[in-house]
């Protein structure tokens, strides 16, 4: 069984070394583990070591095309992590052993506090190739994991949580700590996004009305905010 682990990372160094940590210990035994370095300080190296391979981004590209790498990378099973994850020994197998179970399913949510997020998940690669991948138009997070999954569910396909795959995540932890300039460009950042799938849509999560993106039409939408 091939299974790769692959950990995005952002401007949090304790919590990357802890996620690394922590999978280390899994009870699956991995092919390995990527951690793809979306810091402009590129810490990533010099914490983890060769405990894991470490891809550093020459810019900070944002998360859909992290995972978009990720998964021109690797094949089989991809199970993909935020950095402020943290697993427990059984949380990798339970996915693993859910979607070797349910091979009709193609995303499996890992179980953190009974929300189904993708701060962990399995998906297949042939679904994300079927759904096109992530939209590099959502910088640097903020409805990319919406936009997707409308995509996924368009198709037909349906997300499966893992109930017995639990793991930590300290929700919101680095929005708490923005300083307050950080925090109105975090704002900022979060509106164009928002603005962004309600155009491509015809409405927010839950309310869309559009089946393809945009409605066919040409977008006419605001540039990323990357200041």
């Amino acid at each position: 069984m091939n299974v790769q682990l692959v950990i995005t990372t952002m401007n949090r160094p304790a919590e990357l070394v802890k996620a690394v940590e922590a999978a280390l210990l899994s009870d699956l035994p991995l092919a390995g583990i990527t951690v793809i370095d979306n810091s402009p300080d590129n810490y990533a190296q010099g914490l983890v070591g060769d405990t894991a391979f470490v891809i550093t981004l020459p810019h900070a590209a944002g998360l859909g095309p992290c995972l978009n790498l990720a998964f021109a990378l690797y094949d089989d099973y991809l199970i993909c992590q935020n950095d402020d994850v943290v697993v427990h020994t059984s949380t990798l197998r339970a996915l693993v052993d859910a979607a070797d179970g349910q091979p009709e399913n193609s995303l499996f949510y890992g179980n953190h506090d009974d929300e189904s997020m993708f701060s962990l998940f399995l998906l297949r690669k042939q679904a994300f190739l079927e759904v096109g991948g992530f939209d590099p138009s959502i910088w640097p997070i903020y409805y990319d994991d919406i936009d997707f999954l409308r995509r996924f569910t368009l198709l037909g396909y349906s997300p499966v949580t893992v109930a017995s795959a639990v793991y930590g995540h300290v929700k919101n932890a680095t929005i708490n700590a923005f300083d307050a300039p950080r925090r109105e460009l975090h704002d900022r950042q979060f509106a164009r996004n928002e603005e962004y799938y309600r155009l491509k849509w015809g409405g927010l999560k839950f309310k869309e009305t559009f089946v393809t993106p945009f409605n066919g039409e040409r977008p006419v939408v605001s540039p990323l905010i990357k200041v």
